[in-house]
């Protein structure tokens, strides 16, 4: 049977373990190998940032971006892509340096460090591009106007100190952002914002500045993806029914973390 035309993703990873991990937030380099592979496969291109825009990357490419910046990071998905000679972009907590994540139920994200500085400066050293993640893995739309503004441009200047690079962009925490939020990325200086879920609308705003370059959709890749690499490649091509459910198990996952968080008397937000 003949393969319909191929679509675009932005993939949104976080904890990349070296084997097999039953966090939620994990994807195990191995199984990252078969979903990346299947994908080349097909004859899907890899992309950088820069060809990224309001409806994301151009048909038939991907766009690699991990969040957080956790140590793991850089040491097992770093050599993984460069091995594959895959582009990718890691938004960074710039106010959790060296630090543990301390927002997430152990059972959801297990305490991982950090990126330190030299961490960062070395990545952007190796041509991974860097982005902000925020200072502190708060949920943007509940911040008053000057947290907002505070939490924007000061990881952004202190980011572009560390690497040397110019950072454009911007991954909200948990994929939250409304119009307010959207619009004070740009007067920080992003070209581009980026979300966590397809088809995701924040709680805080009854609309979402559709095709905004400060709320790209991105396509998150969880622990079960590690038990059906070849149903995670599949829908990020041309069946939409598989991509539709798919997603219905993106939003199942989320639910379960939610649950998880709020088990531990932290209710996500």
């Amino acid at each position: 049977m003949k393969e319909g035309p191929l679509t675009s993703a932005v993939i949104v990873l976080h904890q990349t373990p070296p084997r097999f991990n039953a966090a939620p937030m994990a994807v195990s380099i191995p199984s990252l190998r078969r979903i990346l592979g299947a994908l080349l496969a097909r004859g899907f291109r890899f992309v950088g940032l820069e060809s990224v825009g309001p409806s994301g990357p151009r048909p038939g490419s991907i766009a690699i971006t991990a969040d957080d910046g956790y140590e793991s990071q850089q040491v097992h998905l770093a050599p993984f892509l460069r091995e594959l000679g895959l582009p990718w972009t890691v938004f960074v907590l710039a106010g959790m340096l060296g630090r543990r994540n301390d927002w997430d139920h152990r059972w959801v994200s297990p305490s991982d460090r950090h990126l330190t500085p030299d961490n960062v400066r070395q990545l952007a050293g190796e041509g991974v591009t860097i982005g902000s993640h925020g200072m502190t893995h708060v949920n943007m739309t509940a911040l008053s106007d000057a947290a907002l503004d505070e939490e924007l441009h000061r990881s952004r200047e202190l980011l572009q100190r560390l690497s040397g690079q110019a950072v454009d962009a911007v991954a909200y925490p948990w994929g939250l952002a409304d119009e307010r939020v959207a619009e004070a990325s740009r007067k920080a200086g992003y070209h581009l914002g980026f979300g966590a879920d397809v088809g995701r609308v924040t709680r805080n705003s009854s609309s979402r500045p559709a095709g905004s370059d400060y709320v790209i959709q991105r396509l998150g890749l969880y622990s079960p993806d590690q038990l059906f690499p070849s149903l995670a490649a599949a829908a990020m091509g041309s069946s939409r029914p598989l991509r539709s459910f798919r997603g219905g198990l993106e939003r199942l996952g989320q639910s379960v973390v939610g649950m998880a968080m709020k088990a531990q008397g932290r209710p996500r937000v």
